[in-house]
């Protein structure tokens, strides 16, 4: 079982989750509790006109990883204006990048804070 700090923040390169990254950081450097013990969920809330990239998303996924931080998408909703075939591609390429970074960006069974 994992200590996780569930955040509202989009886990793209923006403030909220840099000070998502530092909290997680405080708490290992203040109580001891090892990196591979914390985890950080991300909700996602997604518009056609608002998403976090692919690339963006790797990336604070890689860095959590890195320390040997758990990372989780907890919550997602993908809203759209439409039903259209086109929006609901749009919608599955979303979800498709999602999980493709949150199955590929992990820390290794073998971490330790």
């Amino acid at each position: 079982m994992n200590l996780s700090v569930d955040t509202t923040c989009t886990g793209g390169s923006d403030a909220k989750t840099a000070c998502a990254i530092a909290l997680i950081k405080d708490i290992q450097t203040n109580t001891g509790i090892p990196y591979d013990r914390l985890a950080v969920g991300f909700q996602s809330h997604v518009q056609e006109t608002y998403f976090v990239s692919k690339a963006a998303l790797t990336s604070t996924f890689s860095t959590l990883a890195a320390l040997g931080v758990e990372a989780m998408v907890t919550e997602i909703d993908i809203s759209l204006s439409s039903t259209t075939t086109d929006d609901q591609r749009f919608q599955a390429a979303i979800w498709g990048d999602y999980i493709d970074v949150c199955c590929s960006n992990q820390p290794s069974d073998n971490q330790n804070g």
